[in-house]
């Protein structure tokens, strides 16, 4: 059996099992791989399940104990983008765009310095308003930023941002910066209005991607905007939106219950959005129920033993 094909069958059968800790030893084998194609179908693993531990009290442990993964996927990057690298296998890092964004995130989270908190965010201040939403590098390092140590002049700045006239583009980003990656209550209420007042569903659903620029779980964010969205929107209004009796596709619906991440935000939008869900809608939130359930109670302390096993053979 390939490696790839090891770690796709693993994903799937390892991933959300009894023996989850297994896919995390398995993926921690990856700080000894050196062929690129093997280490970009570990970085699509590796990223997806943190993202799907993100809301969980294991999410910090994970990331220092499979930090030399991230090393190693962080240095073929390197190594990819110097000069005198054979075109064809720096090209393998774009067969799939989402990649490169997916080790800015995980870069960050890890605190590399190749993530350029710094130099990313001092660039943002001298040109607040040059910030454009496909520099995930720069984006996703000041997003983290915002996230571990805001100061009030930059909430301020976002604040001011927010409220003057932009293109929709830079607009849309520094709604995102201003809602998702900050943990100020005042200025998040403020980035969630104006999500809400577009009226746009499309909107509402990219706003609450899991990993847009950052792989943080921003629980202030999401409580907030979930209560906004039931007081702003009428009980008409909340029923269009999850095509309650409308006779039309709930796709967006299920989108945006699927862009839920913990158990406790699953509680919130089941009790204070509609008075009653419907038959489709409810094997959703069923499902997730079934699913976050698992992460918390199961899933959660299988690794956390495991990690603490790992750590004591290591001393």
């Amino acid at each position: 059996m390939s490696r790839i094909q090891l770690i796709v069958d693993s994903e799937y059968f390892l991933r959300e099992s009894p023996h989850p800790h297994l896919f995390v030893q398995l993926l921690s084998y990856l700080s000894k791989e050196h062929e690129l194609g093997v280490l970009l179908v570990g970085l699509d693993a590796l990223h997806s399940f943190l993202e799907l531990f993100s809301a969980s009290e294991v999410f910090g442990s994970l990331i220092v104990h499979l930090l030399p993964v991230i090393l190693q996927l962080d240095k073929q990057l390197v190594i990819a983008a110097n000069e005198g690298t054979d075109p064809e296998v720096a090209a393998l890092w774009l067969l799939n765009p989402l990649r490169l964004a997916k080790l800015y995130q995980l870069r960050c989270s890890a605190n590399l310095g190749t993530c350029a908190e710094h130099k990313q965010v001092h660039k943002w201040l001298l040109y607040p308003t040059a910030l454009t939403s496909d520099n995930y590098q720069q984006l996703t390092a000041i997003c983290h930023h915002l996230f571990k140590h805001s100061d009030n002049s930059e909430l301020n700045l976002l604040s001011n941002l927010l409220k003057q006239p932009q293109s929709i583009a830079l607009h849309s980003v520094i709604r995102h910066l201003s809602s998702r990656c900050v943990q100020d209550e005042k200025l998040i209420k403020q980035a969630v209005l104006d999500i809400i007042n577009t009226r746009n569903a499309i909107v509402y659903s990219n706003s609450l991607k899991v990993n847009s620029y950052t792989l943080n779980y921003n629980k202030k964010f999401r409580e907030i905007f979930w209560t906004l969205l039931s007081t702003q929107l009428n009980i008409q209004e909340r029923q269009i939106l999850f095509a309650v009796n409308t006779g039309k596709s709930d796709r967006m619906a299920r989108n945006l219950l699927h862009s839920v991440h913990s158990l406790g935000e699953l509680n919130l939008i089941e009790r204070i959005l509609l008075n009653q869900w419907p038959d489709k809608l409810r094997l959703e939130i069923d499902y997730l129920r079934r699913k976050f359930s698992w992460i918390e109670r199961e899933g959660n302390e299988l690794i956390r033993k495991y990690l603490i096993r790992e750590t004591h053979q290591r001393i």
